[in-house]
């Protein structure tokens, strides 16, 4: 056996994935609906990121401050209601805010607001976070839910949302 394809294999070079940033300044007056379903907690979503890319996703690293507005005159939303928001590869649809729905950014308080108009917060990703986005291309959305006496029953209102999100992730690779 000649020692061309050994050598070269013990002195190949590391494939190494770049890490992406990437900044999100939430367009101005970006609406997230969200809508009570009898005298539940209120729920709403928007996607924010349209596609990630398929693979083994590690999320670096994730700060977002973000502020919540209602339009001021909403006979249906409390001046001064209270609420939590996150950022996950899910959307969510039960109230909740766990597991998927807040693996990119942590749930945080909202609130209370002042005049319908809650003040920036800021959402810290505090460890590196594995997510499989093998099977299929996936999203990442931002997660709003309000608190149940702040919204009349069976109704929606409509929140307009402010701010940045900074993530830093890694695509690991695919199956």
């Amino acid at each position: 056996m000649t020692k061309g394809l050994p050598r070269s294999l013990k002195h190949a070079q590391f494939q190494v994935n770049p890490i992406t940033p990437t900044k999100l300044s939430i367009p101005i007056n970006t609406t997230i609906v969200v809508t009570a379903t009898g005298a539940a907690v209120g729920i709403g979503a928007e996607k924010i990121i349209a596609s990630l890319p398929e693979g083994n996703i590690i999320f670096l690293g994730t700060a977002a401050s973000l502020a919540f507005a209602g339009n001021g005159a909403d006979a249906n939303l409390s001046d001064t209601w209270n609420g939590d928001y996150a950022i996950g590869t899910a959307d969510d649809v039960n109230g909740t805010l766990a597991g998927a729905e807040v693996n990119v950014a942590p749930s945080v308080a909202v609130g209370p607001a002042v005049a319908e108009v809650a003040a920036a917060v800021r959402s810290v990703l505090a460890a590196p976070v594995n997510v499989d986005q093998t099977a299929a291309v996936g999203a990442i959305y931002l997660n709003l839910i309000i608190d149940a006496a702040d919204i009349t029953d069976d109704e929606s209102v409509t929140i307009t949302v402010n701010g940045t999100v900074d993530i830093l992730y890694q695509v690991l690779g695919d199956d």
